[in-house]
């Protein structure tokens, strides 16, 4: 008995099998299309050669509506009857353990934002996806993306699944960004306006503390070991993911130097563009007032090559081994000591984030 079918295969072994078989071997003739990608061959076979081929090979299809074999290694089809003649229904059955009752041509089911963006994450692909099974659905769900008007599309692609990234970039996606063990890529699809989607982390923030002794006017200094320039300055360094202003401040200080101290203000910050080592990013560096709670040194020797206390007057005064911002920042601290620090400090009131649950330091001059 023969019947229509159509099988769209990831085996390469068994398509060129599939490809191979005569026309002239079969008693009764029937039409089966391979497909692998775009290509499309016609071939002929009835049933009980198919089925000896496919279970040979693991392949997963069924006849009419009834599953003829199990595997997840191929996708299949059924072809009815209809009018007399032989019509095809591509049906698609990627990781399904049982036979699908309808066509699953898309990419999993994605969340939308507030902009009508849609976020798909790759991560939740069956195990076993080729690339051109992935290339298929990839089509298919962008042509109904854009059917329903979505935006824009965001792809996240687990570390494991990378493979599937030039896929993607072949159908238009690019980078957006990639940390640690997942990759964010996007395609704009609103073809009414431009692309205003915001970059990725434009800056990063780098934290520093002039951490004053009042009784003897002295102020701490390190010189970094690493550094192109052997200026004094005041320790410090990157803020960490979700880390306060304050808590990177006395994390750094007692990093480099062993001082335990206690945030008071925000004196001063500036903005860097073209920043060497910020991977392409603008710095946002802000420089801290704090006191000590301890005062005996034990500096970190991988990345201090000195540190001590020096007298802010002398460090004010030194003209070649400091850098503008230092000596500015001089400046402000002993404006502050002179006039008053309500004149100078950037202070924080903690606030009630708009978001539920959530808080946030908002920083400004006093209030009068």
């Amino acid at each position: 008995m023969n019947r229509h079918v159509c099988i769209r295969c990831k085996n390469i072994s068994l398509l060129k099998q599939l490809q191979g078989i005569s026309y002239d071997t079969m008693s009764s003739i029937s039409t089966m299309r391979v497909f692998k990608g775009q290509t499309k061959l016609t071939r002929s076979c009835n049933t009980s050669t198919l089925s000896t081929l496919c279970r040979n090979s693991g392949t997963r299809f069924n006849i009419n509506g009834k599953q003829k074999w199990t595997s997840n290694s191929v996708w299949s089809v059924n072809g009815p009857m209809l009018a007399g003649q032989f019509r095809t229904d591509i049906l698609p059955l990627i990781g399904v353990r049982q036979m699908s009752t309808g066509p699953d041509t898309i990419l999993p089911a994605g969340q939308v934002d507030k902009h009508n963006g849609l976020t798909v994450d790759l991560g939740d692909l069956f195990e076993d996806c080729t690339d051109i099974q992935f290339n298929s659905l990839l089509t298919e769900s962008l042509s109904k993306w854009r059917q329903e008007g979505r935006s824009c599309i965001w792809l996240k692609v687990p570390i494991h699944k990378s493979a599937f990234i030039s896929t993607a970039a072949n159908n238009g996606f690019l980078f957006h960004h990639a940390e640690h063990q997942m990759s964010l890529l996007k395609l704009w699809l609103n073809t009414s306006c431009e692309d205003r989607t915001p970059r990725f982390a434009t800056h990063q923030i780098g934290v520093s503390g002039m951490v004053y002794r009042e009784e003897t006017k002295e102020i701490l200094v390190v010189k970094d070991k690493n550094s192109q320039f052997s200026y004094w300055k005041f320790p410090g360094g990157l803020s960490d993911l979700e880390e306060d202003i304050a808590d990177t401040a006395e994390r750094e200080i007692l990093e480099e130097t062993g001082i335990k101290s206690e945030f008071l203000s925000i004196l001063a910050f500036r903005q860097q563009h073209l920043q060497p080592g910020a991977f392409g990013r603008s710095d946002i560096f802000i420089v801290c007032r704090l006191k000590p709670l301890t005062f005996d040194i034990m500096h970190c020797e991988n990345e201090i090559s000195h540190c001590k206390w020096m007298s802010l007057e002398e460090l004010h005064a030194n003209t070649t081994d400091i850098s503008p911002i230092t000596h500015r920042t001089c400046q402000i601290m002993l404006h502050g000591i002179k006039h008053g620090f309500d004149n100078v400090d950037i202070r924080f009131k903690e606030m009630k984030s708009v978001y539920k649950g959530l808080k946030y330091k908002l920083y400004h001059r006093p209030l009068p």
